[in-house]
């Protein structure tokens, strides 16, 4: 099966459950002094371990939003990086795929949400704009209040606490299918890109995915 092909099935696949949003989640490796935490960019290199905090979220969000609430997940390889003269090894991060969440769990949350609601991120950070709980910021629209509360879900995993602005990327998905093939193109779509050097088992977390 050609990657076209591959990628055109995946997305069909997740199509039909509504996707609404494509998250790219980069995990924090640094301490409150801003140094490596090398035994969590050592657990970033293990497949295993990367799908265990897959799981973890899973779990977080579901007893935020429901557990209608559908979830697909894909890892991918950081580039090589220098840090203090040393190269690092690149290690995973993750993307995530949600579908629709209803808006009653925005507009009447759950005890979970309110916790998030009223409290802040741990940023570790005393200047740091995930200090101000989600209930005293200004929005200016539900779709950024919605995005803030998802966000704050994910903040409360363990390996995201202490991240910056740049840690959790979220955006609307307009056409799922961009996002696994393009037409005519060997190198596949944005989520497929590294399976010539993957394996599809790792490359897709079909265990915590609802595929």
């Amino acid at each position: 099966m050609t990657k076209e092909a591959l990628g055109k099935c995946i997305a069909s696949r997740i199509d039909k459950y509504s996707p609404c949003y494509f998250i790219s989640i980069q995990y924090n490796i640094y301490d409150n002094r801003r140094k490596v935490v090398k035994d969590r960019v050592k657990k970033l290199y293990d497949d295993y371990e990367v799908f265990a905090t897959h799981n973890h979220i899973n779990n977080l969000l579901w007893e935020c939003f429901g557990r209608d609430l559908m979830m697909w997940w894909f890892k991918e390889t950081n580039p090589d990086f220098t840090e203090d003269g040393k190269i690092i090894r690149g290690y995973f991060h993750s993307h995530l795929i949600l579908s629709q969440i209803q808006d009653r769990y925005f507009d009447e949350p759950s005890r979970a949400l309110k916790k998030v609601y009223h409290h802040s991120s741990s940023s570790r950070n005393p200047d740091s704009f995930f200090d101000i709980p989600i209930c005293d910021r200004v929005f200016l629209n539900d779709e950024e209040r919605h995005y803030a509360l998802i966000e704050g879900v994910l903040r409360q995993a363990e390996w995201i606490k202490g991240g910056n602005k740049t840690t959790i990327l979220i955006k609307p998905i307009t056409d799922i299918h961009r996002l696994f093939y393009k037409p005519n193109d060997n190198n596949g779509g944005y989520l497929l890109k590294q399976l010539d050097t993957q394996d599809l088992e790792k490359l897709i977390d079909f265990k915590n995915s609802s595929f």
